[in-house]
């Protein structure tokens, strides 16, 4: 599963969440991809590696607008799997494996990535679609994200380049193609 998850719970700036959204629902499947998430990767032993993650999400704490959610970041043992997610309970990882191959700029846009999937409720607009509706949309949410993570990490196009360049340097991107997500990057709001 050398793929990255950087939307486990899964970019369009414009899509909005259904408005019957339920909390109660975002926290069922939250927990449930928290669990997942556990299953898939150990907690990982590498202390500094969580210190940057630690580093990065602080930095981060202006870009979160929900109220109704904690953000909990953890730093999970990848054993050469470049991976970083988000559930809709709150919980943010990125495996050690990708914090290591990341730049502490690089290593923000991807967590500015994770909370923008959080803070934009792709998890609510995915709900209930089919399964071919949900991988085009998949798709947009991903560059949304990509637009969020910028905006959010401020640390401009280069570093956001260089982040999604090494993450494609180790594992399979899917779609939006690289090429796609550098290009929505540079017409991306705020820039």
């Amino acid at each position: 599963m050398p793929v990255l998850l950087l939307a486990l719970a899964l970019s369009g700036c414009a899509m909005q969440p259904p408005a019957n959204d339920s909390r109660a629902l975002d926290l069922t499947e939250g927990d449930r991809c928290a669990m997942e998430v556990e299953d898939q990767f150990e907690w990982s032993g590498d202390a500094p590696a969580s210190l940057r993650v630690d580093e990065a999400a602080g930095s981060l704490a202006s870009a979160r607008r929900r109220q109704d959610v904690e953000y909990r970041f953890e730093t999970r043992a990848g054993k050469g799997v470049v991976a970083a997610g988000a559930c809709p309970n709150g919980l943010v990882f990125a495996t050690d494996t990708l914090v290591n191959s990341l730049s502490p700029p690089e290593l923000k846009f991807a967590l500015g990535h994770e909370i923008g999937h959080l803070e934009l409720r792709h998890h609510a607009t995915l709900r209930g679609l089919s399964p071919g509706q949900r991988a085009r949309a998949q798709e947009d949410l991903e560059l949304a994200a990509d637009c969020f993570g910028l905006e959010a990490s401020g640390v401009g196009l280069q570093a956001a380049f260089s982040a999604l360049r090494n993450v494609a340097a180790h594992a399979s991107m899917g779609r939006p193609t690289l090429e796609q997500r550098l290009a929505h990057l540079r017409n991306c709001p705020g820039d």
